[in-house]
């Protein structure tokens, strides 16, 4: 059976925006079998190799975003949306990193909490409103219930 993935990105020294970190560590505390975790912090391009050999049928992508929401809320983010929010800065856009990944994952979903923007900046700590929303993310994603998070539009 092919294994599914979990993929925390983000930079862990710019307050919020280490949200998907925190979930990778979260996640890698309590994941159930048939799951692997990746913590790519700000470079998710790193582990391209090690996700096509693993060939996931499920990648979710957790990361901060800024989608004017309140802080801490959880959204699926069409790969089509990434351009239109601000997402944590990474080497190459997540829709780009997607797109190739695609290739040899059957499914890739990008889940994003929102963050403050007030609260993204070097040396930041990181909000309990964002911890409790990467816990709250990694929970569903882990119960199956991908579907009930809500998609951004």
């Amino acid at each position: 059976m092919k294994p599914k993935v979990l993929m925390g990105v983000g930079n862990e020294i710019d307050g919020d925006d280490g949200a998907g970190p925190y979930a990778a560590r979260y996640a890698e505390r309590i994941k159930p079998g048939g799951w692997r975790v990746i913590n790519a912090e700000n470079v998710p391009e790193n582990y391209t190799s090690v996700i096509r050999r693993i060939a996931p049928k499920l990648l979710v992508m957790v990361d901060a975003a800024d989608m004017g929401l309140k802080p801490g809320e959880i959204r699926i983010i069409p790969k089509e949306r990434i351009g239109l929010l601000t997402i944590s800065t990474h080497s190459i856009p997540l829709s780009l990193f997607m797109e190739f990944l695609e290739e040899s994952v059957d499914k890739v979903v990008l889940v994003g909490i929102q963050i403050n923007p007030e609260n993204l900046y070097l040396g930041a700590e990181m909000g309990e409103y964002m911890k409790k929303g990467a816990e709250r993310a990694v929970d569903m994603i882990f119960r199956g219930e991908l579907e009930k998070i809500e998609e951004y539009r």
